[in-house]
């Protein structure tokens, strides 16, 4: 990949670490944890309170959980195959798993709220980025590992919100027809229900 072999690309990231590792108090507190999750959340709780998005739930929770599964295969893909080592000498940096599901949230909410409101829309973004940032004060990830995580999760749920309508129809679109019919023999009284798929 262009930016792992790239020479400025690696001063940036350097430079950009020794800064904020400079005089750092250290805070080691994991908020980014949950802080990943918390676009998502804010989904459904609009939901909760009938601020309705663009899907009906169900669509929603298939729609994120097809955009994370994606987003969490694509920098695992990352880190097994590009072999970048972590500022602190870890391996498996690129590209930041936490930083692709937070930007996966973002984008999720930013899909479901942006023809409802803007403010709405990009509430999420300010939190993916935090969750960056925290990451490289944490001394976890390079700012290009930070960077590829955001492309991953904001790809990764463009890609679902494109591919769901024909996936849905293909794989859960069914028609029924159901009968159900009275009847009598010998004596006993019932109903019979036949049911079709097609």
């Amino acid at each position: 990949m262009v930016s792992l072999e790239n020479r400025v690309v690696s001063r940036i990231d350097h430079h950009l670490n020794h800064e904020m590792m400079e005089g750092k108090t250290h805070f080691s507190a994991p908020v980014e944890n949950a802080l990943q999750y918390s676009p998502a959340a804010m989904v459904y709780a609009l939901k909760a309170f009938g601020i309705k998005g663009r899907s009906k739930l169900i669509d929603q929770t298939n729609l994120y959980l097809m955009a994370n599964t994606l987003s969490k295969l694509s920098a695992s893909f990352g880190k097994d195959h590009f072999h970048k080592t972590r500022p602190a000498g870890d391996p498996r940096s690129f590209p930041s798993a936490h930083t692709a599901t937070a930007f996966t949230a973002a984008e999720f909410m930013h899909q479901e709220y942006k023809d409802q409101s803007p403010w709405l829309g990009y509430a999420g973004y300010p939190l993916a980025a935090v969750t960056g940032a925290l990451r490289l004060t944490h001394n976890k990830h390079w700012f290009s590992d930070v960077i590829g995580g955001a492309g991953v999760g904001i790809l990764s749920t463009k890609i679902s919100y494109a591919a769901y309508p024909w996936l849905k129809e293909k794989l859960f679109h069914t028609k029924s027809h159901a009968t159900i019919l009275p009847y009598r023999t010998d004596g006993t009284i019932g109903l019979m229900f036949q049911s079709s798929l097609r």
